[in-house]
């Protein structure tokens, strides 16, 4: 049987139940919101990513043709090492070589002053 008071609690179960659905619309209102923005932000991270991966992809590509040069100039740099190297190898014996021309020159000056001091007759008629 239907009484007043059965009446008002079964209203206020029912304000109750509208209430929580009430809230619950709101939560999922929210939520829809939330998860636009959260695809939306999603989205823009996603681009992000592939200008950072492009970025990468093109700092390796850098890298590699630095690396490359540097392979290069060390070869080159190797080689010009070793000319130097030669062309020091051939100025020190060209020295020597220079020195030791001075060395028989000086003899060959001072054999002759000598040869001139001991046959001075030659000299006068030559």
């Amino acid at each position: 049987m239907l009484t007043l008071e059965n009446f008002f609690w079964f209203w206020d179960l029912v304000l109750v139940k509208n209430a929580y659905l009430h809230i619950g619309e709101n939560f999922i209102v929210c939520d829809s919101r939330n998860l636009e923005k959260a695809e939306f932000k999603i989205g823009q991270l996603s681009a992000g990513l592939t200008d950072v991966d492009k970025a990468v992809a093109e700092l390796k590509e850098q890298l590699s043709r630095y690396t490359k040069e540097a392979a290069e100039l060390q070869i080159h740099l190797a080689r010009a090492q070793e000319t130097i190297s030669a062309a020091e190898g051939l100025v020190s014996k060209l020295d020597d070589e220079y020195q030791r021309w001075q060395d028989q020159v000086q003899m060959l000056d001072q054999s002759a002053e000598s040869s001139s001091l001991r046959f001075p007759v030659f000299d006068s008629y030559g």
